[in-house]
């Protein structure tokens, strides 16, 4: 009776473990036509072969004010995907904050918060920038059009968008610098 019980236990903090890491997992990026690229795996990378406008979005700023990627058309863009209690997420952001100081002036950063208003919230996420000291643009997707735009099923999720609002690179998990200034690299030429 002891080991029936200690079996359920078992096979139900197991089933919980696997339905909390599948919220930040990587496995099931929504990639387009694809290239898998040196060592990287065709699941955490696409480099799109065909080009495609990427789609424009609404978000909105630390202040509240209403803004579409479309806005930032006509530098390089690179969208981030994340939440505060996501771990891969958390991992990269010491990442963006040392690349954004370096690239900042000539790309435009969009580190959009899925903000659902129950796991994140607005709040939630202003605390976490704060407490980090991360000076990134950091928008809200409290009306989920951004993450219902791409299909949002994984996150860590970066886009990186030429000039022209070409969508040139994708990746699903969290980014280290090398990766980020390589990936920067693809749309600044």
């Amino acid at each position: 009776m002891r080991i029936k019980l200690t079996c359920v236990i078992c096979a139900i903090i197991l089933t919980l473990s696997c339905m909390i890491l599948s919220a930040c997992d990587n496995s099931n990026s929504n990639e387009v036509s694809s290239v898998a690229s040196g060592e990287e795996s065709k699941r955490e990378t696409s480099l799109i072969t065909t080009k495609l406008s990427a789609k424009n979005f609404t978000v909105t700023d630390k202040d509240g004010n209403t803004v579409e990627l479309d806005d930032k058309k006509g530098k390089p863009i690179v969208v981030n995907f994340w939440a505060s209690w996501c771990p891969p997420c958390r991992s990269e952001m010491p990442n963006f904050q040392s690349v954004y100081a370096t690239h900042g002036k000539d790309v435009e950063f969009m580190m959009v918060n899925l903000t659902d208003g129950h796991n994140e919230t607005v709040e939630k996420a202003k605390k976490y920038i704060a407490d980090n000291g991360f000076t990134f643009p950091v928008y809200f997707d409290t009306l989920n059009n951004a993450s219902r735009t791409y299909m949002i099923g994984s996150i860590p999720l970066t886009l990186f968008i030429d000039e022209y609002g070409q969508l040139v690179k994708s990746h699903v998990g969290a980014l280290t610098k090398d990766d980020l200034h390589r990936y920067i690299h693809l749309i600044t030429g």
